[in-house]
C-alpha cells in the first residue's frame, strides 16, 4: 500500500516538476520581503466618504486627501520599481522595526488629533460654539518603565481626580513622594498604575478635541497629521450651503493647528504627482513646500493648479473667490 502511494507521488512529481518549480519561483518572487520599503505616489481619498456631518449639505465636486504609498519591497516590486520614474527604495531601520507597535499607536493618535483639530477649526469658523469645549487628554508617549499605561490611552482620572485641565496633573503629582504608585483610570473604566520617577510621571499627554457633530470613517492605516487642512475644508463644506468645490476635484496636504495655521509636510512631490495622476484640478500646499511642488510640476509637466496656503482661511478664501458655485 505504501509502495503504491510512494510510486504515485514520485510519478506526480516527475510529471509536474516544471509546474511546481514555477509556482515556487512565483511565490518567492511575490512574497519574499526585502529589507526595504518602496515609496511612490499614492491615489486620492475622497473625503465625502470618510466624513459624516449632521444635516450636511452635499457638493458637486470632491475634496480629497493625498498620500505617499509605502509598501514592503518584494523581489517582484523591487524589479518593477527600477522601471518606474517616481519610485524610491528606502532601507528599513532596525530600531524602527523593533518599535513598530508604538509607532503605529502614535500614528493612529496623530490621525485622531488631526481630524479632531480640523473639526474644531471648521466648527469655530461656522460659529458652532456649543461643541468646542468637548475634549479629552490622551497618552502620547510613555518613557516610564514602571507603568502599564499605553500610547493612545484616554485619561479619565488620576488618583481619583477627574482631569479637566492639564495643569491638574502637575498639581496632583506634586503632593506625592517620588516613588509612590498612583492609580490612573483610562478609556472607559480601566484601572492602570504608574510609579513616579524622581517626582515625575514620565509620560507625555496631548489634548484632543471631541467634535460631537461629526463622525469619521478612517482606517487605522490612514494615519498621520498631513490631512488636517483637507479634512477641515471638507467638514466646513458640509456645514454650509455654499458648494466650495464648484464641481471640481480638489486635493491638497498640510497639517493644521487649532488656530487654523497650516504646517509643512513630507513627501509633497509624491502627493502632487498622485493628485495629478488622478485628475485633480487644484492642489493646496503649505508655504514651506510650495517651491518643491512647483519644481515637481514643471519637471513632470503636470496639468494641475498649485495654490500656496498659510492658513485655513487662505484655502477657504481661494475656493470662495475662484471656485465655488
Amino acid at each position: 500500500m505504501l509502495n503504491k502511494l510512494y510510486s504515485k507521488i514520485i510519478k506526480f512529481l516527475k510529471n509536474n516538476i516544471t509546474k511546481l518549480l514555477i509556482i515556487i519561483f512565483l511565490l518567492v518572487l511575490f512574497n519574499f520581503k526585502l529589507p526595504y520599503y518602496i515609496e511612490k505616489p499614492g491615489d486620492l481619498k475622497n473625503l465625502n466618504h470618510k466624513i459624516i456631518v449632521e444635516n450636511e449639505y452635499e457638493s458637486k465636486g470632491t475634496l480629497n486627501l493625498t498620500y505617499v504609498l509605502q509598501k514592503d519591497a518584494t523581489i517582484f516590486n523591487y524589479i518593477e520599481s527600477l522601471f518606474e520614474k517616481n519610485s524610491k527604495l528606502i532601507k528599513k531601520e532596525k530600531n524602527v522595526e523593533e518599535n513598530i507597535q508604538n509607532l503605529n499607536k502614535q500614528s493612529i493618535l496623530s490621525l485622531k488629533n488631526s481630524y479632531n483639530t480640523a473639526c474644531y477649526v471648521a466648527n469655530k469658523k461656522n460659529n458652532n460654539k456649543d461643541i468646542l469645549n468637548n475634549f479629552n487628554y490622551y497618552i502620547s508617549n510613555v518613557e516610564n518603565i514602571n507603568t502599564n499605561l499605553e500610547i493612545g490611552d484616554k485619561i479619565i482620572s488620576i488618583d481619583g481626580y477627574k482631569i479637566e485641565q492639564i495643569e491638574q496633573i502637575k498639581e496632583i503629582i506634586g503632593n506625592y513622594e517620588s516613588s509612590i504608585e498612583i492609580e490612573i483610570i483610562v478609556n472607559e473604566n480601566e484601572k492602570k498604575f504608574i510609579k513616579l520617577e524622581n517626582g515625575k510621571l514620565g509620560i507625555s499627554v496631548i489634548k484632543i478635541y471631541d467634535c460631537k457633530n461629526v463622525k469619521f470613517d478612517f482606517k487605522n492605516n490612514e494615519s498621520g497629521g498631513s490631512g488636517g487642512l483637507m479634512i477641515a475644508l471638507s467638514i466646513y463644506d458640509k456645514l454650509i450651503k455654499t458648494d466650495l468645490t464648484g464641481g471640481k476635484k480638489i486635493a491638497g496636504t498640510g497639517t493644521i493647528d487649532i488656530k487654523g495655521n497650516i504646517g509643512d509636510i513630507s513627501g509633497v512631490s509624491y502627493k502632487l504627482i498622485g493628485a495629478a495622476k488622478n485628475k485633480a484640478d487644484i492642489f493646496f500646499v503649505p508655504k514651506e513646500n510650495y517651491n518643491e511642488a512647483l519644481v515637481t510640476k514643471n519637471k513632470n509637466k503636470l496639468n494641475i493648479e498649485i495654490v500656496e496656503v498659510n492658513t485655513f482661511d487662505d484655502a477657504l478664501n481661494y475656493l470662495l473667490n475662484n471656485v465655488h458655485n
